[in-house]
């Protein structure tokens, strides 16, 4: 993944001092993570919709009743993505049988190229359980925007593009509220660690 816009990097760090100020305020009761960031409060989605591989939807109701860990990405991503997918897939085997407890999503930030048909057969290699999805811009924007994601397609050249894109993983609750993001770089060990904690909370 190629160097951020000055401006799409301004907006990330902004993000991360507003994240360390929200965890500043938490309770000296809430547990203690290895990699999740959480946020003081969970905060509320608005409705969204996308598509998902090989013909269903993604929205709240698909994910309600399970956490969730998202990824945004792309499949001709060279690195970044691979590893990030990776990640998800290693974590899923240390949950083993409460791996079913939580949905493990991909959602790809580059509709034009990624069709439903490739989507689901790039997910389906890291594994079977990854739920892939995309929608147009016009979905995924305010979707990316409230989950302080951002995405940006570079100018092609000689007919090609690369689309830089954040690289953290967004957590939420059962009720689809973000709760907080995990940042890179990314232990499989440790997130399954505050997954299985989530898991042990409610």
């Amino acid at each position: 993944m190629s160097r951020l816009p000055w401006i799409i990097a301004l907006l990330a760090v902004a993000a991360s001092i507003g994240l360390m100020l929200g965890r500043h305020q938490q309770a000296a009761s809430a547990p203690a993570f290895r990699s999740l960031l959480s946020y003081a409060q969970a905060r509320t989605l608005s409705d969204f919709e996308l598509s998902t591989s090989p013909s269903g939807r993604l929205n709240k109701a698909r994910l309600q009743g399970r956490y969730s860990i998202l990824f945004f990405g792309f499949t001709h991503c060279p690195d970044v993505c691979p590893t990030a997918l990776g990640v998800l897939r290693d974590t899923e085997k240390l949950l083993g049988a409460a791996a079913d407890q939580i949905n493990f999503v991909f959602v790809s930030v580059d509709p034009e190229r990624d069709d439903l048909n490739a989507l689901g057969n790039y997910a389906k290699f890291f594994s079977a359980r990854l739920l892939a999805a995309t929608g147009p811009d016009a979905a995924l924007l305010p979707f990316t925007r409230e989950l302080g994601v951002l995405y940006f397609k570079q100018a092609p050249v000689a007919g090609e593009y690369s689309v830089d894109h954040s690289a953290q993983f967004v957590v939420l609750d059962r009720q689809v509220r973000v709760i907080g993001i995990i940042r890179p770089p990314h232990d499989p060990a440790a997130i399954a660690d505050d997954l299985r904690r989530l898991l042990g909370s409610q």
